[in-house]
């Protein structure tokens, strides 16, 4: 394929979490892009999710050879254009002489804006999932006008996808100059934040999420680990990068020594996690304390409290690994043991006989990273959890794993098919319940296993196909692309009937044609 992105592309990445590239559209096609967004915002209402079909030219963006080579590239093929897309928007704010630092946080905003200026990693949409190092997930920014310094671009810190929380940034990256056509890809995790628009007329980005669904093939051996030259990341973080360079290759970690000693907190977390292979001896204590968190209560939520004493489902900040609506940080030992490979499987599948949600939460993770089919038959069981976080967990695991898991489809069935009257509480402030979360983790499970050999695509058919009627619009617009990709006359019609019944006309928005 054309425009696949070089090693050291690749490289760079992998080092500062982010690259950028330019659509080759002409101007008067970016400019008509960011008008219908001016038009749609001022006169229209938020349109979330469906900006996409509210100005279908951007999929000559998505499109576009340089944007799908480095998703090629970074998500294999077969990556998925995640349902969720946004609207950042940036109006001009009332004081143009407020003072600003390339690192400052949440800095003013303008009336209306809706983009954030403190520094912060994303959350999942609508719940959250789990933050993974590897590239699982990445962010698509599309700036459709020029964006100088005073209209306040997207701000970066170069290699904080890895790091556990958002810490205040040391050497941000603040573009003096983005031209209309950019696209900045964005590991997932990256700390980023806007930036004060101090110019007379509204910034316009759109974010879009693009998801892997398969893991990556195995490569010829890759050259060992190299770190480039003049790479923007300020962190000697070489044992993880160098284990993200051998996973994209489809090869087992390989620990290699940091280059140099830091005290940053987060460096020295990811030295540890990733400069050796825990062999037995270690798996076990790696075990031993994951076990020791039992009766933790990480599973629960810290959650807001207003001031009349009545809790909100908004998570409280947090450093330490926990359950939070936003995007779940594993245990660093429970990182270090998906590193393991095959050995640490039949401890992992030991841990679930504590019955602790928490720690079977980690042990799904870790299950899955390594990709053992021995873990099928643990994982079936915690899909029968009454705790839905662990349930959600055992999904994503399942659909990660890289082996057909038939032997899941009944339990994932009813789970899609069968209500459960414990998970209808709003978990988040828009209302979205642990129910409309586990019916999108089974779809997306069922997505990533379509291209195995083996598959039973009869049932995963049949189970998608009811999906269609879910009225979460995540978990239809993932069931259609699965269909799609089944590809059977039935499947097809099934999609085809959906998309039908839902199609998007805009021609009349607004009492108007606009162009």
């Amino acid at each position: 394929m054309q425009n696949r992105l070089t090693d050291e592309q690749i490289r760079r990445f992998i080092c500062d979490g982010f690259l950028i590239v330019q659509v080759d559209l002409p101007d008067s096609f970016h400019a008509g892009v960011a008008e219908k967004l001016r038009y749609s915002t001022e006169k229209e209402f938020p349109m979330g999710n469906n900006i996409l079909p509210r100005i279908p030219e951007m999929y000559q963006v998505l499109d576009a050879p340089p944007v799908v080579g480095a998703l090629t590239s970074l998500l294999g093929a077969g990556y998925l254009l995640h349902p969720h897309r946004a609207v950042h928007s940036s109006t001009p704010v009332e004081h143009e002489n407020i003072e600003l630092t390339p690192a400052i946080d949440a800095p003013a905003m303008g009336k209306g804006s809706m983009a954030g200026s403190g520094w912060h990693q994303d959350a999942q949409s609508p719940l959250a999932r789990a933050r993974y190092h590897v590239p699982r997930y990445l962010i698509l920014f599309y700036f459709p006008h020029d964006t100088d310094i005073q209209m306040g671009p997207t701000r970066l810190e170069a290699g904080s996808y890895l790091f556990s929380h958002p810490e205040k940034p040391v050497y941000p990256i603040v573009p003096d100059f983005v031209a209309g056509g950019t696209v900045f890809i964005v590991h997932f995790d990256l700390v980023h934040a806007g930036f004060s628009n101090r110019s007379e007329q509204t910034r316009y980005v759109v974010k879009f999420v693009a998801s892997r669904t398969r893991n990556p093939d195995r490569l010829p051996s890759p050259p060992q680990w190299s770190t480039p030259d003049g790479i923007h990341a300020r962190y000697p973080l070489e044992p993880a990068w160098s284990h993200v360079w051998r996973w994209l290759h489809g090869l087992a970690h390989q620990p290699i020594m940091p280059s140099s000693a830091c005290e940053f907190v987060q460096v020295k977390r990811l030295n540890r996690i990733y400069s050796t292979v825990p062999d037995e001896r270690q798996i076990g204590k790696l075990t031993d304390e994951l076990a020791s968190l039992k009766g933790s209560n990480r599973h629960r939520r810290e959650l807001h409290t207003t001031k009349s004493g009545k809790r909100i489902p908004k998570d409280l900040p947090t450093t330490n690994p926990r359950w939070n609506e936003r995007a779940i940080v594993m245990e660093d030992t429970t990182y270090a043991l998906a590193l393991a490979g095959d050995e640490a499987v039949e401890p992992l599948c030991r841990l679930f006989s504590l019955d602790d949600p928490w720690i079977s939460i980690n042990a799904c993770y870790a299950l899955g990273e390594i990709g053992n089919s021995r873990a099928i038959p643990t994982l079936v069981e915690a899909l029968k959890n009454s705790q839905q976080q662990v349930v959600r967990q055992a999904l994503d695991a399942l659909g990660v794993l890289g082996y057909p898991i038939n032997d899941a489809l009944q339990e994932i069935e009813r789970l899609v098919t069968i209500g459960n009257d414990n998970w209808l509480e709003p978990q988040v402030m828009r209302g979205w319940t642990a129910q409309d979360q586990v019916r999108l983790n089974a779809a997306f499970t069922l997505l990533n296993v379509i291209h195995l050999e083996g598959s039973d695509h009869h049932a995963i058919e049949r189970i998608l196909i009811h999906s269609l009627d879910d009225p979460n619009g995540y978990v239809t617009g993932v069931a259609c692309e699965a269909l799609r990709r089944i590809n059977t006359p039935s499947a097809m019609t099934a999609a085809f009937a959906y998309l039908q019944r839902h199609r998007w006309d805009s021609s009349l928005v607004g009492g108007q044609k606009i162009y």
